[in-house]
């Protein structure tokens, strides 16, 4: 593994990055590329209604590369947007608008964590975790079962494992 200090390639030159603290410019390869991605996305519930397996990624909810916190001076850089805990726990992987038949199509939902703005490896987990915690739980629990205020109870258990582990994270108190 590489040390901390390394740095990750994730896709070649997918931007031009400026100095300035979250500017960037779209190479025409990777406008290509997301253009795609977001028509398919789009086709999501479409595909799933017409029996094919899918992926749930909407960007309100998914991506971890966005800030935690509106307080984005205190934030660590990332590329913008806003993707907080309760954000990503309140996400509903099945959409009311597919029968039970149709929803036995969606395979999951991803996590997504372009590491642009990181540094290094420890920066890319203080970016994941917990948030991953609650994107498990989403997808591991029935919506019945699901309750944000006993996962925020029970997420200090789940901190100091990451703490004995050296898994480095963003530490979230209840409110």
């Amino acid at each position: 593994m590489p040390s901390d200090s390394s740095t990750y390639a994730i896709i070649p030159r997918p931007v031009v990055l400026t100095p300035k603290r979250g500017a960037f410019t779209l190479t025409a390869a990777a406008t290509k590329r997301a253009r795609h991605t977001w028509r398919g996305m789009a086709r999501s519930i479409a595909a799933a209604k017409a029996n094919h397996d899918v992926v749930m990624a909407p960007g309100s909810h998914t991506y971890f590369d966005h800030y935690q916190s509106r307080d984005e001076p205190k934030e660590s850089l990332a590329i913008g947007g806003f993707t907080p805990i309760d954000g990503v726990y309140a996400f509903e992987p099945v959409p009311p608008q597919l029968s039970a038949n149709e929803a036995k199509h969606l395979l999951g939902a991803q996590a997504q964590l372009w590491a642009e703005y990181m540094p290094n490896a420890k920066h890319a987990e203080y970016t994941a975790y917990p948030r991953m915690d609650a994107r498990s739980k989403v997808l591991w629990s029935a919506k019945a079962r699901r309750d944000f205020a006993d996962f925020i109870g029970r997420l200090p258990t789940y901190l100091t494992r990451f703490d004995a582990l050296d898994v480095n994270n963003r530490t979230i108190t209840a409110k």
